[in-house]
């Protein structure tokens, strides 16, 4: 009895291990924990299962989100066109002036921008089969000014014209004029013209030549206005003498001539005479430029003897 006891102790002890080991048990065996989950196989944590989401296709984008605007610059300046593009594939840039192509990359250089360079821009983004436009901008492009002859130093006399003018370089210039300092409306032209100087227009003139890209500013120009001379006539008359200087008597028939002196009252002398029939009691003095004027006069007789001269007589010439 107690060598039956020991075998079955083996066989159950064995069968026990081939269960353990993976060996197929019958369903109604009373296996431990242990051996069920052996049989359940084992598991693969690097399945397919948890990648499945980065195999799943994601749709195609393309979108501008920056592009260029419209501006205005100077000839000779650089300038790059470029855009900021979100897309999920790679990308071609195609760049246009007036609808013609200039360029396919991602960005259009100009490293010394010209004239010519003014027009309409746009461009053309395509990525696999999407494409995009973007809008449409205007680039101008000017030379910027400057003065190449300024105004010259002039001295007029009052109520005479006064003409200056500047010249100058640039794209679509505009001009100021400018008088000790102080912008002269309605002066924007090439040209000034002051009609009828006058003492106060006598000062500092420039130019201010200007445009979208820039302006220059000429050299100034000194004006000096003369006061103007007022010219007048004078006429002087007198009565015939009759007597002579020694008291005797002194015919009409007697008198020759008469001989009139006149000058600039502040003069010691007469810087002039004038001749007048014996016959005439009055002579008009021409021309004389503005100012007061001292004259005189003597009496000449037949035989030629001059008398003296006469007090001064002051006349104004306004």
């Amino acid at each position: 009895m107690k060598l039956v006891n020991t075998k079955l102790f083996l066989t159950a002890f064995f069968c026990g291990i081939l269960v353990g080991c993976g060996g197929a048990g019958s369903s109604g065996s009373s296996s431990s924990d242990s051996s069920s989950s052996v049989n359940a196989g084992p598991i693969d944590s690097g399945s397919d299962d948890s990648d499945s989401g980065d195999d799943v296709e994601q749709p195609a984008s393309l979108s501008i989100t920056s592009q260029p605007s419209s501006q205005t610059l100077s000839s000779s300046s650089s300038l790059e066109l470029s855009l900021q593009v979100s897309s999920t594939d790679a990308i071609a840039v195609t760049w246009y002036k007036d609808d013609i192509i200039i360029s396919q990359s991602d960005a259009h250089q100009f490293s010394a921008l010209s004239v010519t360079d003014t027009g309409t821009y746009s461009c053309r983004v395509e990525a696999g089969e999407l494409v995009r436009t973007c809008s449409s901008f205007t680039l101008t492009v000017l030379d910027a000014p400057s003065v190449t002859r300024a105004p010259s130093n002039q001295v007029v006399t009052e109520g005479e014209q006064l003409t200056m003018s500047v010249e100058a370089q640039g794209s679509s210039v505009v001009y100021q004029w400018y008088f000790d300092g102080e912008a002269i409306a309605g002066a924007n032209s090439d040209s000034l013209v002051v009609s009828n100087t006058e003492l106060s227009d006598q000062g500092s003139y420039y130019c201010v030549v200007s445009n979208a890209v820039g302006n220059a500013q000429s050299s100034s120009a000194s004006v000096s206005v003369l006061e103007a001379t007022t010219y007048g006539n004078a006429t002087v008359t007198w009565d015939r003498p009759t007597t002579r200087s020694d008291g005797s008597q002194l015919l009409a028939e007697d008198i020759q001539s008469y001989k009139v002196y006149f000058g600039p009252s502040a003069d010691a002398g007469y810087a002039n005479s004038a001749d007048v029939d014996g016959g005439d009691l009055s002579v008009t003095l021409e021309d004389l430029e503005s100012g007061e004027y001292k004259v005189a006069i003597s009496t000449i007789d037949s035989a030629g003897r001059e008398s003296a001269r006469s007090s001064d007589y002051l006349v104004a010439i306004q």
